[in-house]
């Protein structure tokens, strides 16, 4: 059973790779409403930029969320001798019934935007690192507290992970009318690596004494593409035969010059998966009357892969070969945003997604052009059970190259042991040519000055 274990490994190696690769990104509530940056259609394909043609360099972007506890929980220190220790105990305190980590990392090659006159067309080249795990309490007090606490009692451990790595090759088409814009980008996959369970369910029942329990399973783990993921020849911009396709829909309504509203569901799509494909199964119900931990000792040291050997042998059955399809998680967005003037605007905003559940936050953004070099914005969310997620985005430079800014955790860069959200985008963009509407508003506004009277002779 090295196929599972090698995975986890993989798993590991991938997220490092993925978070340093980024800060060198997943609810963005401040991107939504930062419409100076293109980017900002990749929460809704219906957003229209204000230039002819503009082309996107670079830019990366990098969530984690932690739903639970922040690293400060996770690591106390002893008063007495100041010394720090892993406080387990303190997290359980923290954690609900079910909890939730995800990590993000997305790589934005390349993209380019074009407005002929009412049509938008968009294309982007995006690498992206999409990895969630939800996990109960019963189980982490299991594995540090033990099951004495449980005798008598049902509990259900499984975890559930969904874990991608692709590419995507995104054809974004937008229609711009009087009242109303639409837009869809459809999108292309091409899957790197996947891990994903596609059932969870794992419930321990511990009868009249510790060592009388029994296990019943319906649990399966399937995997793809680690074979050629080793750290020493991981390339993340590797393509394979795992091939699928994604849609995203958007639309906005201009009630009038003054209110809007919008609409949109991202990553509605799903990637076959052929290459190096493996499935670990687990269904039916096992006794066991413990472990002797001294079997996995050797020379005063825990043989944790021995241990975990043992275990996989003891419930997973392996299957090589086939074929399997995991989904990729949907997002939606819904939001009103008020322009008061041509330079202000303030906007409120419900988004979720949807994994194990749904997972929802609430927002409100308020932004101001200072002038044509500089643009800001203020936000504020619930999300992952935090309401100190206030977020800040910052557009700066000539009309014609503007560099962006953008992040949902302003008070996680100043106090990050506490944070339990992180989400950073950044990038610059090449703009070329106003758009006809645009020179139009400005236009209109200059007839709306009062024209002096010619005196009557």
């Amino acid at each position: 059973m090295h196929g599972l274990k090698k995975s986890f490994k993989a798993v590991l190696a991938l997220s490092l790779c993925a978070t340093f690769s980024s800060l060198h990104g997943q609810q963005e509530f401040t991107l939504h409403f930062n419409r100076d940056a293109v980017q900002s259609s990749f929460t809704n394909p219906a957003f229209r930029t204000d230039y002819k043609v503009t082309i996107t360099l670079p830019s990366v972007i990098y969530n984690y969320g932690n739903n639970a506890f922040s690293y400060r929980d996770l690591i106390a220190r002893d008063p007495v001798d100041d010394s720090t220790y892993i406080d387990i105990d303190g997290i359980l305190s923290k954690m609900k019934d079910k909890n939730l980590i995800q990590l993000q990392s997305y790589v934005d090659l390349i993209s380019i935007y074009f407005n002929v006159q009412d049509w938008y067309i968009s294309i982007n080249v995006t690498e992206k690192f999409d990895s969630k795990m939800y996990y109960t309490r019963d189980l982490v007090n299991l594995l540090w507290n033990g099951n004495a606490q449980y005798i008598g009692q049902s509990i259900e451990i499984g975890p559930g992970i969904n874990l991608q790595m692709y590419k995507e090759y995104g054809l974004r088409v937008g229609r711009h009318f009087e009242k109303f814009d639409v837009g869809a980008r459809f999108k292309l996959l091409n899957g790197i690596a996947n891990l994903n369970s596609a059932r969870n369910s794992m419930v321990l029942t511990t009868g009249e004494t510790n060592f009388e329990s029994s296990l019943s399973t319906d649990y399966e783990v399937r995997q793809s593409g680690f074979e050629h993921l080793e750290p020493e020849g991981f390339n993340p911009f590797t393509g394979s035969r795992n091939t699928g396709f994604a849609l995203d829909l958007g639309g906005v309504y201009r009630l009038n010059s003054k209110w809007e509203l919008s609409a949109s569901v991202i990553d509605l799509g799903r990637i076959k998966w052929k290459t190096d494909v493996k499935k670990y199964k687990s269904n039916g119900t096992i006794a066991f009357s413990g472990i002797d931990i001294g079997d996995f000792i050797s020379d005063d040291e825990f043989n944790f892969d021995k241990f975990q050997d043992s275990i996989t042998a003891l419930y997973f059955q392996e299957e090589e070969g086939g074929t399997y399809i995991s989904y990729l998680i949907p997002k939606t967005y819904v939001s009103g945003t008020f322009h008061p003037n041509e330079k202000t605007s303030f906007g409120a905003l419900f988004q979720a997604e949807y994994f194990q559940g749904i997972q929802p936050g609430i927002g409100l953004y308020a932004g101001h052009n200072v002038n044509k070099f500089l643009q800001v914005g203020l936000s504020y969310a619930y999300k992952n059970r935090q309401f100190d997620n206030v977020g800040f985005n910052l557009n700066l430079g000539l009309p014609a190259f503007r560099i962006y800014v953008v992040t949902d955790n302003l008070l996680s860069f100043i106090r990050m042991g506490y944070a339990r959200n992180l989400t950073f985008r950044y990038g610059m963009n090449i703009n070329i040519g106003e758009l006809g509407m645009k020179k139009k508003k400005k236009r209109e506004k200059a007839t709306e000055e009062p024209v002096p009277e010619t005196p009557s002779e």
